[in-house]
């Protein structure tokens, strides 16, 4: 009974809230909040704010090449909280050769409850465009706790995508601009990055469901964190069907790296993540 009471707050934050993102490099603070603005960008002393301002915003909508994502390889760990069970989260993105590339996810508990060896791990293969855009190609959920794991198969050619969850298979149509859960975090960080963020995105659930997030880019806000002062531009996005609210920091500066998450349902603070490690490959 008590390792079912710990699974559920872990997955309900980690499998439906965890929004993704992306990170890079464990370098020294003063380094990843990088030189001082003015420096960088000369202006007259009654508008720092606003000179720091178009730096960054030069830096998050300068586009990469169209073959290759605008977020490199990395790895990054996270010290999480989800309804009280403190968490260690560690998220990685692989190149895999022509246009391939794998997310992966891996929670688990930690402190006290580090002697649980057993977690929640995720793992998504997509496809990178010609046009520059994200395209899933399989989605993988493991669940150590309660053995709700998941398999997704896009069959982007016949317009199709096959789920499977715990015993129940299922057929969904496909179109493009509808992801797995793991896939949207990398997309979501990818379009802030090339400066395409767009107001609504669309995802499958383990259930075959379509669901649809408005996202809102609220303001820019300057966070402390293990890694030092970070630049970050918060986003907020709902759930369609839930009442439930999801907030990013992510750092343009820093590859478009998560730095905190944060995740209300019925206007209750349900978890929260922040960064301490990180490292582009």
């Amino acid at each position: 009974m008590a390792e079912g009471v710990r699974s559920r707050p872990l997955g309900a934050l980690i499998v439906a809230g965890l929004a993704g993102f992306t990170l890079a490099a464990v370098l020294a603070a003063p380094v990843l909040a990088g030189p001082p603005a003015p420096a960088e960008q000369p202006a007259p002393a009654e508008q720092p704010e606003q000179a720091h301002q178009a730096e960054q915003q030069e830096q998050v909508t300068t586009p990469p090449a169209t073959d290759e994502l605008a977020v490199p390889p990395h790895e990054a760990v996270y010290h999480a909280t989800a309804r009280g069970i403190p968490i260690r989260a560690r998220l990685s993105l692989e190149a895999q050769g022509d246009e391939l590339y794998i997310y992966r996810f891996r929670a688990e508990p930690r402190g006290l409850l580090g002697f649980i060896n057993r977690g929640i791990s995720e793992t998504s293969l997509v496809m990178v465009g010609a046009d520059g855009t994200i395209l899933p190609l399989s989605y993988r959920k493991h669940d150590e706790f309660g053995g709700r794991d998941t398999d997704m198969r896009f069959d982007l050619g016949e317009g199709r995508v096959h789920v499977e969850y715990r015993d129940r298979k299922s057929v969904s149509e496909w179109q493009p601009g509808i992801y797995d859960l793991m896939s949207l975090r990398l997309v979501l960080a990818n379009d802030l990055a090339r400066g395409a963020l767009q107001e609504t995105y669309r995802y499958i659930d383990d259930r075959s469901r379509i669901e649809a997030v408005d996202v809102t880019v609220a303001c820019r806000e300057t966070l402390s964190t293990p890694l030092g002062k970070l630049d970050t531009v918060r986003l907020t996005y709902r759930s369609e069907r839930k009442d439930r609210r999801f907030t990013l920091w992510i750092a343009p500066e820093m590859d478009a790296a998560l730095v905190r998450f944060e995740q209300h349902e019925e206007g209750k603070l349900r978890g929260s993540l922040e960064i301490v490690e990180y490292e582009r490959r």
